[in-house]
Formats: C-alpha cells, structure tokens, sequence
C-alpha cells in the first residue's frame, strides 16, 4: 500500500460542498457518467506505486518518481512552510486512489524527464481511469500544460473549468482566485493566477514580452510561438487576461512564463 510522504491533517471543510450544482457533479463521477477518456491512453509502461508525496507526484517500486503530466496540485507543507489549502486533501485522494490499484499506467509525451530527473507520465489506474481527471473533476488539482507535452491540454481545462462553476475543492473558497499586479507581493513565488491588462508589449530576440505593470510581466519565448494558433501574443496589447503558472525573476521584475495558450485565458 502506498503511504503519505509527511502526511497533515486535511484543510478544514475540504469536503464541505453545501451547493446542489457540487453534488450533482459528484454522484456523475460515482457512477461513471464522465468516465469517457480525453483521448484512448496509450499504456506505455506499467508500474507498482509505492509511496505518494503530494497530488501529482508519487514514488515508484524501482525508485523513479513520476511528476504527472497535465496538472499542478496544491504545494504541501515543506521546508517549515504549512501546506496550500487542499494540498493534503489531493494527496490524500490520490493516496485512496491508488490504493485500491496500485499498478499503474503510465503513458509518455515527447519530453519523458523534467530538470529534476523526475519522469514525466500521465497516470491510469485501474481499468485505464485517468487519476488526473479525477483529481481536477473533484477540484483538487488545475490544469497546466507544459510543451511539448500538450496531449489532453482542452479535455483537461474543460474538466477544472466544470469544477470551477460547481465551486470543488480548492474553488470552493477565495484561495485560488487570480491576483492582480498591484497585489502581488515582491516576494511572491510558486504557481499563481494571475489577472491583468496587458499594457505593453516588448520584443527581444528570444521573447516577447506581455507587460501587466512595471514589475510584472509575462513572456512567450519565441520557441513556443508554434502553439499560438488562433491569435499571436504580440498582438495582445491592451487586452485582459488571467495567465497561470510559476514566478520567477528577472532582473527587477517579475514573471511568468506562458508555455501554452490553454495558460493564458483572454477575457476581453
């Protein structure tokens, strides 16, 4: 049986959906009414699960650990930091999961490996259940695509935007909701959402860059141009949009980089 890697107790009211809309969209996940794939999976690989660190990164019996593809899951406690809201709850989930089946898998994307060594799969359960579906139908995960692994990217931001409206999990309360650039921290870090006008755009040789203020900015490397198919950042200029995905720096500002368009919503 897979155990939790530091296990914490779960966020109070991580199960508390007091509306019909949540309980409707529940019982068609009990009884399979969304069971229907993305895409038939391609089972690459098949592997015993022995340990699960968070919501979407577990242990395998030979010692890889698998990143899963397609979705970020709230962060856990480390490092004396506490945990995200619902972070335990979607480990805990995936924990149940994958305890009742706890061979996996495991289907590739081009790219098999991240920067940390870590495998880079999507994960089925038993009888080829997609475990990351699961995790953003229940609101405990958001979609991410990172190229060129893309595969999925549409069914799975339908399935977070469905859990959204039934306000699951981590939508269920004000944790998650997109911050705007005058209210980011100068310290801030991690995987965000983030909501702003577009007021400049920049181009450098590897870049361009979508300037929400100053300090803050989002940049399309040029290498990624290939996936904006319906409409070119550069022509983005004055126009809101909520951008997900992980600050970093550079320089004096600070920035996300927009890999895909399905992490780029255009609201206006």
């Amino acid at each position: 049986m897979p155990r939790i890697i530091g296990k914490q107790a779960p966020h109070k009211g991580a199960f508390s959906f007091g509306h019909a809309t949540a309980f409707l969209w529940l019982v068609a996940i009990a009884t399979g009414a969304l069971a229907e794939p993305c895409q038939a999976p391609v089972i690459e690989e098949r592997a015993r699960v022995v340990a699960v660190f968070d919501g979407d990164t577990v242990k395998l019996q030979d010692g890889r650990r698998v990143r899963f593809l397609g979705i970020n899951t709230p962060e856990v406690g480390k490092n004396n930091k506490p945990a995200q809201p619902f972070a335990d709850t979607a480990r805990q989930r995936l924990t149940r999961l994958i305890s009742a089946a706890p061979e996996v898998g495991l289907s590739f994307g081009p790219q098999r490996e991240d920067h940390y060594g870590r495998l880079l799969a999507y994960v089925f359960g038993k009888d080829g259940l997609d475990l990351q579906r699961v995790l953003l139908r229940e609101g405990l995960a958001a979609a991410i695509t990172v190229p060129p692994n893309v595969a999925h990217a549409e069914c799975y931001l339908e399935d977070e935007r469905k859990a959204r409206q039934a306000r699951l999990g981590m939508w269920s309360g004000g944790d998650y909701l997109p911050v705007t650039p005058t209210s980011l921290p100068a310290n801030a870090g991690g995987f965000v959402y983030l909501k702003g006008k577009i007021e400049r755009v920049g181009k450098s040789r590897k870049s361009v860059w979508l300037n929400l203020s100053q300090r803050v900015a989002l940049r399309v490397a040029r290498d990624d141009m290939a996936y904006f198919t319906h409409y070119r950042p550069e022509q983005l200029q004055g126009r809101t949009v909520i951008a997900r995905g992980w600050l970093s720096r550079y320089k004096d500002q600070q920035i996300i980089r927009v890999r895909h368009p399905a992490s780029l919503e255009l609201l206006d």
